[in-house]
């Protein structure tokens, strides 16, 4: 695919736009919002005696391009992708951040924390620095309902946060770590050693990360995978494994659970849904377009190798993906 250079006048209103975008109010104060959808935590028997819970943890909405850039402006220069996508003034519907529990029978496993009550606050952006402060309110809108707290959600699922064994980050972006902070202390956190290096213009909020660095758990290439080249496994029976996933940011990592006859991957953000993922089409945030791609075609293999299941954080259809698939706990 070959993009359409963009003029010097162009980028001229880009950078206005987006200046006036950093002056302006947050997105949930100019942009009308849709009622919140009203969900609940659903647990689904996947076979092997493992329960996949799906917990809403709060709802986010973001500009069209942040779920895909147009074929003329995909190849914008990275120093101009945030620019380029805060000039979108079109916003789109809630979607789901979702959190997912894996109730194995060796531990208790939760695939990102979800969204916090309290984005947006000062006590929320602490420790990072004024430009992140200002940047992700304009950029994003979030909000949790009460129901939609990480610690109702799994009350639901018959687990509190002392039940937690290990915490896998898909990555560090807000609504993925929001919820760290509650996790107690014998919980460990597992992500890419990579994931943790600062990087301006990242939006990776570091500073949730736990100030006890033996708390943390850097992926380990140690199970060949036919697709992914290796794999970090998460239980004695290697059926729970993290795989890597780059491209949405440098350290993605996805969360891949083999069943023998069939797969379950939780997927993060390396993409927006299928469809996305079928189309090639790149959202308005990753850190790496060429590790996106690559990662694209990763999925569409592993999809090949038996029958898969891709969860990605944000999908409206991952109710219906397992609902076809998997009975639903009662």
């Amino acid at each position: 695919m070959v993009s359409t250079p963009t003029p010097p006048t162009s980028k001229l209103l880009i950078l206005l736009s987006f200046f006036r975008a950093l002056a302006g109010r947050p997105v949930r104060h100019w942009a009308p919002a849709d009622p919140l959808p009203e969900e609940v935590a659903e647990g689904y028997e996947i076979g092997h005696d493992i329960t996949l819970w799906r917990l809403p943890a709060g709802y986010v909405r973001v500009r069209e391009r942040h779920v895909r850039f147009e074929d003329a402006v995909v190849d914008t220069p990275a120093a101009f992708r945030l620019p380029t996508l805060m000039a979108d003034r079109r916003i789109g519907p809630w979607l789901t951040c979702t959190s997912w529990l894996i109730d194995h029978p060796e531990k208790t496993i939760l695939v990102d924390t979800g969204e916090a009550p309290d984005f947006g606050s000062a006590s929320y952006f602490a420790g990072t620095s004024p430009m992140l402060r200002r940047v992700y309110p304009r950029l994003i809108d979030c909000r949790v309902p009460k129901p939609q707290t990480l610690p109702r959600l799994l009350a639901a699922a018959g687990k509190n946060l002392e039940d937690i064994d290990q915490c896998v980050l898909s990555h560090l972006h807000s609504d993925h770590v929001a919820n760290l902070g509650l996790l107690p202390s014998k919980t460990r956190v597992v992500l890419a050693e990579d994931e943790t290096r600062h990087s301006v213009g990242s939006g990776r909020l570091l500073q949730k990360l736990p100030s006890d660095p033996d708390r943390l758990h850097f992926i380990e290439g140690n199970y060949d995978e036919p697709v992914f080249g290796t794999s970090h496994p998460l239980t004695e029976r290697e059926d729970v494994r993290v795989v890597r996933t780059p491209g949405h940011t440098i350290g993605h990592s996805s969360v891949l659970i083999d069943l023998g006859d069939q797969q379950v991957l939780l997927a993060g953000d390396s993409a927006f849904s299928d469809q996305q993922l079928a189309e090639g089409s790149i959202p308005g945030v990753v850190e790496s377009l060429s590790r996106t791609r690559r990662t694209y075609m990763k999925l569409e293999a592993l999809t090949r190798v038996k029958p898969t299941v891709l969860l990605f954080s944000h999908d409206p259809e991952n109710r219906q993906k397992l609902i076809a698939r998997f009975p639903l706990r009662s």
